[in-house]
């Protein structure tokens, strides 16, 4: 064969063939049996709301929404944990022992500045997280501490941010998405121990169902792109770094869910027709450093910037006498995430 005949197909199969020589990182979910690691969580959140009007049978009111445009809400999360991987197994963990160090969560509006006592309740105690194959679901129990186990529901194994890992090894420069079923724990990685008050749960039963269910919808084509950037060396431990990026909305309708709520906790309401909608969006970046000795996440930060659009109309009859309230608001603001290593 002639040299010239040649040179076309080195041409079609050099790029190949350069592509599958291309080293691949494992970023898989395998830390040791019975390894620990601390880490620390904090999000902090800043919003502002920019414009709000609201009429009451269509006369403006001014003098009640000074407050709200005149002030940002700051929302501080903290959550110190400890987790002891005792078992893993199929790049989850199997059995899984959190222990709570540190929790604190405050809140600041204008003058006002207050913590979130109750928020606090789980500090010093430890929670297993054991997978129930049968049930395809873990079971949640604290271990060696006492607690109301009904508080755990909302508790997430994952705190790892493994919703964003590959599903294959990659080389540098490959691309990913997560789709939105997975994006509950890179939001809030590890859930929120939450109070249970036995008198409304079954009213917050069906409030979650009903807010569970239009999330899924609303945020059917939110997706997280994730960009594999390869390895580098963070002080001393060699990590693979994955980018990631979002831009989305999404729109809620809270009328029927606020109608209900208003029914259920209070008597004597004169009837209503409440209509609210909540458009939210959330575009925003970040950097996964991922443990490759070790398997696990190393240190996690992300940020976004936040819009808030409402708008909500109520009509309210009693005997022969109405009243219509309308109010719309915009706000925006901006959320940090930041996990990693605790501090000694």
């Amino acid at each position: 064969m002639k040299l010239s005949r040649l040179a076309p197909l080195a041409c079609t199969t050099l790029p190949l063939l350069l592509a599958l020589s291309l080293p691949a990182d494992d970023l898989s979910f395998h830390p040791a049996a019975n390894s620990e690691v601390s880490k620390t969580l904090k999000i902090d959140l800043e919003i502002n709301v920019k414009n709000a009007s609201m009429t009451v049978d269509g006369t403006a009111q001014e003098g009640p929404l000074d407050q709200i445009t005149e002030n940002a809400l700051i929302v501080n999360m903290v959550v110190g944990v400890t987790d002891k991987f005792v078992e893993t197994k199929d790049g989850k963990p199997t059995d899984l022992l959190r222990t709570f160090d540190h929790l604190k969560l405050s809140h600041e509006f204008g003058e006002d500045t207050s913590d979130v006592d109750e928020f606090k309740d789980g500090e010093g105690k430890t929670v297993e997280f054991k997978w129930n194959e049968k049930d395809g679901e873990y079971k949640k129990t604290f271990h060696e501490s006492e607690g109301d186990e009904a508080s755990l529901k909302q508790l997430e194994v994952d705190m790892d941010l493994r919703a964003l890992l590959p599903e294959k090894k990659v080389a540098k420069g490959d691309t990913w998405e997560v789709p939105a079923s997975k994006l509950k724990s890179v939001f809030l990685p590890g859930g929120m121990m939450t109070k249970s008050d036995p008198d409304k749960e079954e009213q917050f039963a069906k409030i979650k169902e009903a807010l569970d269910t239009q999330f899924s919808e609303a945020l059917k084509d939110f997706k997280v792109t994730c960009t594999y950037k390869g390895t580098r060396d963070e002080d001393g431990t060699s990590v693979g770094e994955i980018a990631i990026a979002y831009d989305g909305k999404m729109a809620l309708d809270l009328g029927s869910l606020i109608e209900d709520a208003i029914k259920e906790n209070a008597q004597g309401v004169p009837d209503m027709d409440i209509k609210a909608k909540l458009g939210v969006g959330l575009k925003g970046d970040g950097t996964l450093l991922w443990n490759l000795a070790a398997g696990r996440m190393q240190t996690f930060a992300m940020q976004a910037d936040a819009t808030l659009d409402m708008d909500m109309g109520m009509h309210m009859q009693q005997g022969d006498t109405t009243h219509d309230i309308a109010m719309t608001a915009q706000a925006a603001g901006k959320i940090t995430w930041d996990l990693s290593p605790t501090k000694k």
